[in-house]
């Protein structure tokens, strides 16, 4: 199970599960968020054991955040996971979950499950029952939805997006929700029937959010329009307003303090603009020919939040770039405006994050960058020199320049993200405090990484020259597509790595003797391995997942892989692409340990270029490639 991308409380499930039986027993009003990003089935057997192993409580509530938007198969079964849901389901008060519309789905989310939920998000997911069930219902989101009825009237916030059309069945009804926040999202006619119906019957003297996508090929203006009519007639006035797609006009209505305006072709929009002085935070993204000058100089010194990100054509000559005028500025997005030089920019105190990748910009050398900036991405741009940057920084982003060196010693970094040109060594980097590095194309000289959790290499040389040391920290290590040869001999001395990735390398032997047994996920896809064996030292080993898919194993057995007493948690294995024969992984299947819900292998036997699918034999389920 891959966390999500944010900050959390806990270390990992089990510091979480401590903590929630000790709220769960002492009866504590408490509200956790549970996040998890699934990929593979070994992430989706974690989420569903975890479940289980919580326990009920009319106290203690969750709110539950599933993705699987990366998820690396075309098929999912939801039935298991839902049913690992029902001794909690009282606890349950949001339930959020993203699916890819390319997977096909099996199994549907039961809104009998989710009564008491306060939060709902269903992304390309199937559900069945009644939201009218849902009774303490304030915030829903449906994508995509082709009918709207029986929504409770506790709901406050409703998002919903349609490719072709929706049914909205008013007839009859008389108890709408009064909204506080509507977000939709159309195709077709810019301003459809069902969107009128909802704009009419939901809207109320407290609605205070819009926000509109439009994906067709006329104008957004009748929809602004027919809002501004509506508001009127309501008398609500907006606080956020957020609007995509083309506008032929400059808005009737404006927000009082969140504006978004993307994807505009119109050149004239800017010098139609009318902006509040109250603005706290303004987007306009992908407009055309910006006359940057003119737009700065209309700005409300208020703002909080500026993303000024994908203006085709913009000039930045001879502009007043004195963004240090926003004084209360903490967000500042330029990325991807064709910027050659920042060093006439000047940028205020209280800027915290700075987005400039996708540009032109070839030195940072004699810019004076904030002194509480935490986050700085120059992503996609010509830098070869890193220096002068400003001590408060936590997230440092220098990928896809030309490094060649960077000074950082100094600094208390946690993230560090760099491409440094392949000819050249990268002899000033010291990582202090960094706990996630990523760099790519670097070559290096001895280095110690003691302080690092999470370290990913690409495309990178002298591997060999890291020294980790004994007690290292690392437990996430990436290192695929380096063109190893072999297994780097120190890594087997890491005695907290947990992940351990050496894909798409070119190592034909791959015999590793680990001397600990923390690690849970190996990936050795992509080899061309021939040769491999696994050994662990005695004592429970702690593996649930080993990818060996396309390799050239013709045999395989768990005599290669450990002792199988010692498995208590392996759950998947991915042999999909060796020449394995069918009586090979006939021989295999009665070896696994008994706690193994996955063994992937070619549908067909051995395998053959260009074959349209593969099989978990230990469920003999078909997945269509």
């Amino acid at each position: 199970m891959i966390a999500a991308q944010r900050e959390s409380d806990f270390v990992n499930a089990r510091d979480f599960q401590i903590f929630d039986e000790y709220c769960v027993d002492e009866e504590l009003g408490v509200v956790s968020k549970v996040c998890s990003k699934l990929v593979c089935m070994t992430d989706l057997i974690e989420l569903q054991k975890f479940l289980i192993g919580l326990r009920p409580s009319d106290t203690v509530k969750l709110h539950l955040y599933v993705d699987f938007t990366s998820w690396r198969f075309w098929f999912l079964d939801l039935t298991q996971l839902t049913e690992s849901m029902i001794h909690i389901k009282s606890r349950i008060t949001g339930f959020s979950m993203q699916v890819s519309s390319r997977i096909d789905i099996r199994g549907e989310i039961d809104l009998d499950l989710l009564r008491n939920v306060e939060v709902l998000k269903l992304s390309e997911c199937k559900f069945k029952g009644s939201f009218a069930s849902c009774e303490r219902l304030r915030e829903l989101s449906l994508q995509p939805v082709t009918e709207i009825y029986e929504l409770p009237v506790s709901l406050k916030s409703l998002h919903i997006a349609e490719y072709n059309s929706i049914d909205f069945m008013s007839s009859g009804c008389t108890n709408f929700p009064s909204l506080k926040s509507l977000s939709l999202t159309c195709s077709g006619k810019p301003l459809p029937q069902y969107v009128k119906e909802i704009l009419l019957q939901m809207t109320c003297q407290d609605t205070t959010t819009i926000k509109y996508e439009y994906t067709g090929d006329e104008t957004v203006d009748e929809f602004l329009s027919f809002v501004s009519e509506v508001a009127e007639k309501k008398g609500f006035i907006l606080k956020s307003l957020s609007v995509v797609g083309p506008l032929a006009k400059a808005p009737p209505q404006y927000a009082l303090e969140n504006l978004e305006l993307c994807y505009n072709e119109n050149e004239r929009l800017t010098s139609l603009l009318k902006l509040p002085p109250t603005l706290k935070i303004l987007t306009m993204i992908g407009h055309n020919n910006v006359c940057f000058n003119e737009l700065l100089d209309m700005l409300p010194y208020t703002l909080e939040s500026l993303n000024l990100s994908s203006n085709v054509g913009g000039v930045w000559e001879n502009t007043n770039t004195h963004f240090s005028k926003f004084k209360k500025l903490k967000y500042l997005n330029l990325s991807s405006n064709w910027i050659q030089s920042i060093e006439s920019f000047t940028f205020p105190e209280s800027l915290e994050e700075l987005v400039l990748q996708g540009n032109c910009i070839t030195s940072i050398d004699s810019v004076a960058f904030p002194t509480r900036l935490k986050t700085l991405n120059l992503n996609l741009n010509q830098i070869q020199k890193i220096s002068n940057l400003p001590s408060s920084l936590k997230l440092l982003n220098v990928e896809n320049n030309f490094i060649e060196s960077i000074h950082i010693s100094q600094h208390n970094l946690e993230q560090f993200f760099a491409t440094c040109t392949a000819t050249e060594t990268f002899p000033f980097l010291e990582v202090g405090n960094v706990r996630y590095l990523k760099l790519t194309n670097c070559r290096f000289p001895p280095s110690h990484f003691l302080n690092l959790t999470k370290l990913h290499l690409e495309n990178c040389y002298q591997i060999n020259n890291i020294q980790f040391g004994q007690h290292s920290r690392l437990e996430e290590l990436q290192l695929s597509s380096n063109n190893l040869s072999e297994v780097p001999p120190q890594i087997f001395q890491l005695r907290n790595l947990r992940y351990l990735g050496l894909g798409q390398n070119q190592i034909k032997c791959a015999i590793v003797s680990l001397s600990t047994n923390s690690l849970e996920v190996l990936d050795l896809s992509s080899n061309g391995i021939e040769e491999f064996h696994l050994s662990f030292p005695e004592g429970e080993i702690k593996l649930k997942q080993l990818d060996l898919g396309y390799n050239q194993l013709r045999e395989i057995s768990m005599d290669s892989i450990g002792h199988v007493e010692n498995f208590g948690s392996f759950w998947e294995l991915d042999l999909i692409g060796n020449p394995l024969s069918k009586d090979e992984i006939a021989k295999l299947i009665p070896q696994l340990p008994q706690s193994t819900h996955c063994l992937w292998a070619n549908r067909f036997g051995s395998f053959v270029e260009g074959e349209s699918g593969y099989l978990n034999y230990l469920s003999e389920e078909f997945i269509s490639s």
